[in-house]
């Protein structure tokens, strides 16, 4: 069976295999250690994949139990590890601009209800 891992995005990061394999193929009796390195300004995040039979997919080294997979008929599995820059979390320009907008409205009501209070007699109603 053989075992395909790259790094997202490209180059973010290097992936070490334990037992290493020129060509990607291992034994169903393996087990195989994968270990993500970040690159210069990255972090790593998780990862992705057939990683079904993963236990932490957040933890940077994992190790792959090859015969979980023979066992279902698995010729090829792919793994991903995923990075992003340091510093980021990841989430895209539009959930910050999302979030922005979120709390701008929150605060504008909350000023709103402030200044509608403030204006109010005590011991004056407004029901009929």
């Amino acid at each position: 069976m053989t075992l395909t891992v790259v790094s997202n995005p490209t180059p973010s990061g290097q992936i070490t295999c334990e037992p290493s394999s020129i060509d990607g193929r291992y034994y169903p009796s393996d087990n195989v250690t994968l270990t993500a390195v970040p690159g210069h300004g990255y972090v790593f995040v998780n990862w992705t994949g057939d990683v079904s039979e993963v236990e932490d997919i957040t933890q940077s080294t994992i190790v792959v139990h090859m015969d979980r997979y023979y066992s279902k008929d698995v010729t090829l599995i792919e793994i991903t590890a995923n990075f992003v820059k340091a510093g980021s979390s990841g989430l895209p320009t539009w959930s910050w601009a999302a979030i922005g907008i979120a709390v701008v409205l929150a605060l504008g009501t909350a000023a709103f209800l402030i200044s509608t209070l403030a204006r109010r007699k005590p011991g004056v109603t407004t029901d009929s």
